[in-house]
């Protein structure tokens, strides 16, 4: 063997370095640009460096310049192909957006390639080729072309180095300073070294020296590999861990199986070529062929992997592939060594076995036995002469069919241990899933805490964290470490550190998908931990939650604190499963937690509603706790919903609730009872007073309702645990009584339950179970108190009185027994029952010859707001046969709070019915003077509160008289109600009063007394 031909060797491991580099890169992503222009490049340096070590050692000129010509489709654009990859590496991909930057960058690499590698006449004239010892050596720099290669090489790779200079002074990630740092000093080497062997030294030298540009640009390209797998640039290769339906192997496994067959199909091509290329045996032509058909293989069989196949289809493919394989290198090496062309149908066959598919042992089965058929047929005796090419090539397929038995053999292990592992895998879903199968707000930590456990055995796992994000914060977190003294130091610590850490911080420490981090305490990789490495991690895994739809909801993560870590990146698919496991749970857990906080809290203020906290405050009276009930009613707030609507209401409503619940303690809570009522549990009796002073200090500063200010008032009431009830019913009772008590006098204060109030409240219960039997038994009756004009002395009319002897208490007031009505409901009962008595007994006295009578009767406001009062009004008065200017309705000022529109609409329709309206206690609540001329009233009654001050009290003269000239001024008759003593008389008559009611001249009377009253002014009119 001569020193050429030795020396041309050296590039072939050159050109094996750069292709299946190139390949090996492009086999993560095949779809990224950066990695795309990777691998064109590896491609154009191994075809400069493969027909560099052809042309050396080529046997003439011709034979050198054909080579030298066709490398320069190699040397010509792998400047160019370098400065695109870093400029796709430094993330300035946007420069090369429009087509005409693109050409304009590949402009010299296409001029490079014309000159030296197509136009005949000019390469020949531009190459130099010097045959030496060494091989045959280029002289170049004396042409114009070699001067303009030269700028073009030298002035791409130092805006290259410029570019990359720069990218690392401005880098952020400090994986991108040190890509820099990395490739800088070996790319300038390069460049030096490169030119002085390929220019200077030639050009100044006797002597030639070889030219190693090709074999020193592997360094730049293999530092770019390096940076490229190592800082994040290339993505993991992900097994999707499914199983093949039709196989024994996973998928990524088989696609991993098909790229290496791919690759021994470009080695074998390579091998060929080279040792058939210097022996010499074949024409260049047929060399060329088989070689090339070799590497159309190995392109078709990574082609099928990555096209959109059904499996079978690309199994068939590739068994033919595989089979045509098999006839033509049998067929090729029959003549020439039989023993090493069946080491190929050897190694397809164990490898088929791998595969575990019929098709494709059949295809490899059938492809060996036509040839042996063939072989056979043809029947010739071959004389083989065997050298030291033939020996080498046997060595070199041998160490082929030796990687692919190793790889075999692994690939059975591996596959074993996957199943093992799917197996582990589907079982641990299996526990999950009926983990989780009742799961609520009560056991959700431990279950949480059950299943990190679980993960963690699975995965061999010190530390596992499950953190569910919310943009309001703080963070659900649930832990789990295998080593008790590490959790008691590290699990506080690592809960802290992300309660509050806002979400979009969180979101940047997260990789895009599943990631498993190693070795996290060196320099380059510390800036990729999701957590802080002064922890003791060594080694994590990552899976993110969340989807697109949904956006980032948190994260799985597993630790350890060793460098033991095993784990591999083809956890992804069932970490996904997993991912949607969990988020399936927390969304049960969120669906479960939307439906106890619409059970247990108020939807306006977000408090707890009356059961929610009648639970808690039965289980705080059941532990004795020394607590009390605070309840509380907001004054007038119907008067705010009525004025702003009620969407502002519950805006105040909140405001309220706010409020009160920042002046309490950690320890005590608060509610919402519907409308304006709010509760309160306070768990030290012993700061009571100050927590109610604070709650009425809140309600000092108004509430701002955009440019206007309210200000409200509380009623409170308090009950005492255990004076006021043993059980939460009874302290919520009398806590509400003694509320009511507040604002029944004067509201705006805060009143504690007493044994003085608990009795009144059973006796009114009394009397309300009691009231319910009195309309039935006929306990009831009516008194009537004339109506007197005081300057005759003729009676004009009546005011039915509601009167209730009871057996027991015997006389019962009208001002108890007529509250009790409106609160328990028989208020619409007893006011029916007055009307029908009223307009039945006015109906017997004209009956009797005397009357009829105008009889005013009492209609309370929860009667006259009823639905239907004026057809039951009609029908009684129908019922009796009454002129309808007999009944007189009286109502009281406290209409003015109500709906005015009903208000009106319902005086209108009595006066339509032709019934009179007077108003009752004119003077006393809500005066209105507008509310006074649009309502069609007929009288107002002055109320006997004024009528006591006479004749002597100035402010109730002044009143009575304004009242007097108001009922002038709107013609509305007046009713003098109280009237005892001549003086008062003597005023009212005077002022322009001219109707009295009161014991001056009568008492309220049985409708008998009245009878014989009426019966005897008749009798004294005869006379």
């Amino acid at each position: 063997m001569d020193q050429a031909l030795t020396i041309s060797f050296i590039y072939f491991p050159t050109t094996a370095f750069c292709f299946f580099t190139g390949l090996l890169v492009l086999g993560n992503d095949h779809r990224s640009r950066l990695l795309q222009i990777f691998f064109i490049s590896c491609l154009s340096l191994a075809l400069w460096s493969f027909t560099m070590g052809l042309s050396i050692a080529a046997p003439d000129l011709s034979t050198c310049l054909f080579w030298r010509r066709l490398g320069a489709f190699g040397w010509g654009p792998y400047f160019a192909l370098i400065l695109h990859l870093f400029i796709l590496m430094t993330n300035n991909g946007h420069w090369l957006k429009r087509k005409f930057s693109l050409l304009l960058l590949y402009l010299p690499a296409i001029y490079s390639v014309l000159v030296y590698g197509v136009l005949t006449d000019l390469a020949e004239s531009t190459f130099d080729l010097v045959q030496t010892p060494m091989g045959w050596i280029n002289i170049a720099g004396s042409t114009f072309w070699d001067y303009l290669y030269t700028a073009y090489y030298l002035s791409y790779s130092l805006l290259a180095i410029v570019i990359v200079y720069r990218w690392g002074r401005q880098a952020v990630r400090q994986e991108d300073r040190k890509s820099a740092q990395i490739l800088i000093p070996a790319f300038v080497g390069v460049l030096l070294l490169g030119s002085l062997t390929e220019i200077v030294l030639n050009n100044l030298l006797e002597v030639k020296v070889l030219q190693l540009a090709p074999i020193l640009m592997t360094i730049p390209i293999g530092l770019s590999f390096y940076c490229l797998k190592r800082y994040g640039f290339m993505k993991p290769i992900q097994n999707e861990g499914l199983s093949d339906a039709q196989g024994n192997i996973s998928v990524a496994t088989r696609m991993r199986l098909y790229q290496y067959l791919a690759l021994g199909f470009f080695f074998s091509g390579f091998v060929s070529f080279v040792m058939t290329y210097f022996t010499g045996r074949k024409s260049l032509e047929e060399i060329f062929v088989f070689g090339g058909f070799l590497f159309l293989c190995g392109v078709l069989l990574l082609s099928f992997q990555y096209l959109k196949l059904t499996s079978n289809v690309r199994d068939w493919l590739s068994g033919g592939v595989m089979g045509s394989a098999i006839l033509v290198t049998n067929l090729s090496y029959s003549t020439a060594d039989p023993l090493t062309g069946w080491m190929l149908p050897v190694a397809l066959i164990l490898i088929t076995v791998l595969f575990g598919q019929k098709r494709l042992l059949a295809s490899v089965g059938v492809a060996t036995l036509i040839s042996l058929v063939v072989v056979a047929v043809r029947a010739t005796t071959v004389v083989v002469n065997f050298n030291w090419v033939d020996h080498l090539i046997r060595l070199i397929v041998l160490a082929v069919v030796l990687f692919f038995a190793f790889y075999i053999n692994r690939t059975f292990n591996r596959v074993i241990q996957e199943n093992q592992e799917k197996t582990g895998q589907q079982k641990l879903l299996s526990e999950i899933n009926a983990l989780f199968l009742k799961v609520s707000e009560q056991n959700v930590e431990k279950k949480m805490e059950t299943m990190l456990g679980l993960c963690g055995d699975q995965f061999a796992a010190q530390h596992v964290l499950l953190l569910i994000v919310h943009e309001d914060g703080p963070h659900e977190g649930y832990q789990w470490f295998l080593e008790p003294q590490r959790e008691a130091l590290l699990k506080p610590r690592v809960y802290r550190y992300f309660e509050l850490m806002p979400v979009s911080e969180l979101f940047a420490l997260m990789p895009e998908q599943f990631r498993v981090i190693k070795n996290l305490p060196s320099s380059e990789s510390a800036g990729t931990a999701a957590l802080p490495t002064q922890w003791g991690i060594t080694a994590q895994m990552i899976q993110p939650l969340g989807d697109a739809q949904e956006g980032f909801r948190g994260f799985l993560w597993f630790a350890r604190f060793d460098r033991e870590a095993v784990w591999k990146n083809d956890y992804q698919e069932f970490m996904t499963i997993l991912h949607h496991s969990i988020i399936e749970i927390d969304r049960k857990l969120m669906v479960e937690k939307a439906i106890t906080y619409q059970a247990n809290y108020d939807g306006i203020t977000g408090l707890m509603n009356r059961a929610y906290f009648t639970d808690r405050l039965n289980q705080a009276v059941s532990a004795n706790l020394d607590i009390a009930v605070i309840f509380i009613d907001v004054d007038g707030f119907k008067t705010i919903n009525d004025t702003f609507g009620h969407d502002v209401g519950d805006r105040i409503l909140m405001v309220i609730g706010q409020r009160i619940t920042n002046v309490l303690d950690k320890a005590d809570f608060s509610a919402r009872f519907g409308g304006d009522e709010f509760a309160v549990m306070v768990h030290q009796r012993r700061g009571l007073t100050s927590t109610i002073d604070k709650i009425q200090q809140e309600f000092l500063e108004p509430i701002r309702l955009n440019s206007r200010k309210l200000f409200l008032t509380l009623s409170i009431g308090i009950a005492l645990a255990p004076e006021d009830g043993e059980r939460a019913e009874e302290l919520m009772k009398h806590a509400d009584l003694a509320m009511y008590h507040a604002k029944e006098n004067g509201k705006n204060k805060a009143v504690f339950c007493s044994s003085e109030l608990k009795a009144a409240q059973n006796r009114e219960m009394a009397l309300s179970n009691d009231l319910y039997q009195a309309i039935e038994q006929g306990q009831l009756s009516l008194h009537y108190q004339p109506q007197v004009d005081g300057r005759t002395g003729e009676i004009v009319g009546l005011e039915a009185l509601a009167r209730w002897y009871h057996p027991q208490l015997g006389m019962v007031s009208p001002g108890i027994f007529i509250p009790i009505a409106e609160k328990n409901g028989l208020i619409n009962e007893l006011g029916d029952w007055v009307l029908r008595e009223a307009c039945r007994q006015n109906k017997a006295w004209e009956m009797m010859g005397l009357g009829p009578m105008r009889i005013s009767v009492n209609f309370s406001m929860v009667q006259f707001m009823a639905a239907g009062i004026v057809p039951r009004i009609a029908a009684v008065i129908q019922e009796f046969d009454l002129k309808p200017k007999t009944l007189v309705v009286e109502i009281t000022e406290s209409i003015n709070v109500y709906d005015f529109t009903h208000i009106d609409q319902t005086v209108q329709d009595l006066k339509q019915l032709g019934v009179a309206i007077s108003i009752d206690d004119f003077g006393t609540e809500y005066s209105s003077l507008d509310r006074l001329k649009n309502l069609p009233v007929d009288e107002i009654k002055i109320d006997k509160r004024f009528i006591d001050g006479l004749p002597k009290d100035v402010s109730s003269i002044g009143i009575i008289r304004a009242i007097i000239a108001l009922a002038v001024i709107f013609d509305l008759e007046l009713v003098a109600e109280g009237v005892e003593t001549g003086e008062q008389l003597e005023f009212l008559l005077a002022a322009g009063c001219r109707v009295i009611q009161g014991y001056y001249f009568y008492p309220p009377l049985s409708a008998e007394a009245v009878g014989d009253l009426l019966r005897t002014i008749h009798e004294q009119r005869r006379v």
